[in-house]
C-alpha cells in the first residue's frame, strides 16, 4: 500500500526529473568508473614497465650483436652486447661515455646496472677513461644493464714531469689528497738536498709555481696539507712544520726529538696516514742489520709525541718467503701498502707491489704486483710508488724511463707519473 501512494503521489514532471536525476547520476557513476579504470590501466602499465626492467637486470636473456630476445619469452625485448672504450664517467649522473671505433657515445647506465671489474663485484666510480669494457645494453629503454670491465689496459702511459725536473736528481714526489699540489726532493747526494713544491690547476695541466722551501728531503705531508715531516739534509733526524691554513706559509722546521735516531742510523719518512697519527719510514741499522726495513710509529693525537717506533709486522711465509720491502706508501685504511719489493739474492731485480692485512692488528700477509709496462716493454727499476686516488695517477722516480742513453745520462733520476693507473683488484 505505502508502495502505490508513493507512486500515485509522483506525477508525470516528477517522474522525468527523477529519471534525469537517475540518469545523471549513472552518467557520473559512469565518467568515475572510467577515471578508475584508465588510472588502473596505468598502474598497471608501469607496473608491467617496471617488471619488465626488472627481468631485464636480473634474468638478462642470452643476447648479442643486435640478436633479439627469444620469441618464446612472455616479455619481449632486445638487448645487445658491444665491446667499447671508456671515454668518461659520470658516476653522480649515471652515465658513461664510450667510444667504438670512430663513434663515441653518452649512455645511461641503470642503478642497478651490475658492474665487474676484474671479474669482481664493483661500482660505477671505479671506472676510469682508457678502460675497454663489454656493455650489455636494452635497445628499447636505452639504458645499460651491466658493465664488465676485465681488460686490464695492456700499456700504461708514463709521462715525464719536465716542467720540475732538473740536472740533478729529483725524487720522493708526495702529492695532495686532490693530487694538485706535489711535494719532492731535488739536488746531490750526500748533502746537498732541497724541499720543493708546485701546483697545479687539474690532472691534466702541468704543475706551476714551483718553489723551493727547506733544506732536506723525504717530504710527507698532512691529509689536510697543514703539517711537513721531513729528513735533514746531513744527518738522522726528522723535522717537522705546520702552518694555519694552506694559503699560509709553513713555519721555521723543528726537530722531532722523539725520533732523533744514531749515525749508525739510516731513515726516511715514507708514508703519513690519513688521520696524520702514524708515520711510516724507512729505517736501517747500520750496525746489527744491513737491509733497510719498514718502521712506524704513531701518536695520540696531532699535539702529542711521537711512541717509541716499531718494525711493521709482514709476514715471511708464502708467497712473501725471502722477499725485502721498502719505501711504502699506504692507503687511506692503512690496510693496503705500496711497496718496492726485492729479492733478498737479488737486489736489482725490484718490482712495485701492493702488501694487504685485515686489520691494523694483523701483520701484511698478501701482495698484489703491479708491472707496468709500455710498448719498449716492462719499466726498468722504478722507486717510490705514490698513488692519487682523485685523479687515478701513481707517481714514480726512474732514470731509465727515456729508453735512450743519451737522454738518460744527460736527466738522471728523474719525477714520472702513470697517466690512468688502475690498482689490481685484492685477492
Amino acid at each position: 500500500m505505502a508502495l502505490r501512494l508513493f507512486l500515485s503521489s509522483l506525477t508525470p514532471k516528477k517522474v522525468a526529473e527523477q529519471n534525469n536525476t537517475d540518469t545523471a547520476t549513472s552518467l557520473k557513476r559512469k565518467q568515475k568508473m572510467t577515471k578508475l579504470h584508465t588510472q588502473q590501466s596505468r598502474g598497471r602499465e608501469q607496473f608491467f614497465k617496471t617488471i619488465i626492467v626488472l627481468m631485464v637486470i636480473f634474468f638478462l636473456p642470452v643476447a648479442s650483436d643486435e640478436t633479439p630476445a627469444s620469441e618464446q619469452d612472455p616479455v619481449k625485448f632486445t638487448v645487445i652486447t658491444l665491446d667499447a672504450t671508456i671515454k668518461s664517467v659520470d658516476a653522480k649522473a649515471h652515465t658513461i661515455t664510450v667510444q667504438k671505433k670512430d663513434k663515441t657515445s653518452e649512455l645511461d647506465v641503470s642503478r642497478k646496472a651490475k658492474i665487474t671489474l676484474f671479474d669482481k663485484d664493483a661500482t660505477l666510480e671505479a671506472l676510469k677513461a682508457g678502460q675497454e669494457v663489454t656493455l650489455t645494453f636494452h635497445t628499447e629503454l636505452e639504458i645499460v644493464l651491466k658493465i664488465e670491465a676485465s681488460k686490464k689496459p695492456e700499456l700504461s702511459e708514463v709521462l715525464n714531469l719536465s716542467e720540475l725536473n732538473t740536472s740533478e736528481t729529483d725524487m720522493t714526489p708526495w702529492l695532495s689528497s686532490d693530487g694538485l699540489t706535489i711535494y719532492w726532493s731535488a739536488g746531490t747526494f750526500p748533502s746537498d738536498w732541497w724541499i720543493w713544491t708546485a701546483s697545479r690547476k687539474d690532472a691534466s695541466s702541468l704543475f706551476k709555481n714551483k718553489k723551493r722551501l727547506f733544506r732536506g728531503h723525504s717530504p710527507v705531508v698532512s691529509h689536510d696539507g697543514l703539517e711537513l715531516i721531513f729528513n735533514a739534509p746531513d744527518s738522522p733526524k726528522f723535522f717537522a712544520t705546520t702552518r694555519d691554513s694552506t694559503e699560509d706559509e709553513f713555519r721555521r722546521p723543528r726537530v722531532i726529538e722523539e725520533l732523533r735516531f744514531s749515525e749508525e742510523n739510516q731513515s726516511a719518512p715514507r708514508s703519513l696516514s690519513h688521520d696524520g697519527l702514524s708515520l711510516y719510514f724507512d729505517y736501517l741499522d747500520k750496525k746489527h742489520n744491513p737491509k733497510f726495513e719498514i718502521w712506524f710509529t704513531t701518536r695520540k693525537n696531532r699535539n702529542s709525541d711521537w711512541k717509541p717506533a716499531q718494525p711493521v709486522k709482514i709476514s715471511t711465509q708464502d708467497a712473501l718467503k725471502g722477499l725485502q720491502f721498502t719505501q711504502p706508501y699506504l692507503t687511506d685504511n692503512q690496510l693496503e701498502m705500496y711497496v718496492v719489493v726485492g729479492k733478498e739474492s737479488e737486489n736489482p731485480n725490484i718490482r712495485f707491489g701492493i702488501l694487504l692485512r685485515k686489520t691494523l692488528d694483523e701483520p701484511f700477509s698478501s701482495i698484489r704486483y703491479i708491472d707496468l709496462k709500455d710498448d719498449k716493454g716492462p719499466f726498468p727499476n722504478c722507486l717510490t710508488p705514490r698513488y692519487v686516488h682523485a685523479t687515478q695517477e701513481l707517481f714514480l722516480i726512474s732514470r731509465l724511463l727515456f729508453r735512450f742513453d743519451d737522454e738518460t745520462k744527460k736527466n738522471g733520476i728523474d719525477l714520472w707519473v702513470v697517466k690512468d693507473f688502475i690498482p689490481p683488484p685484492a685477492p
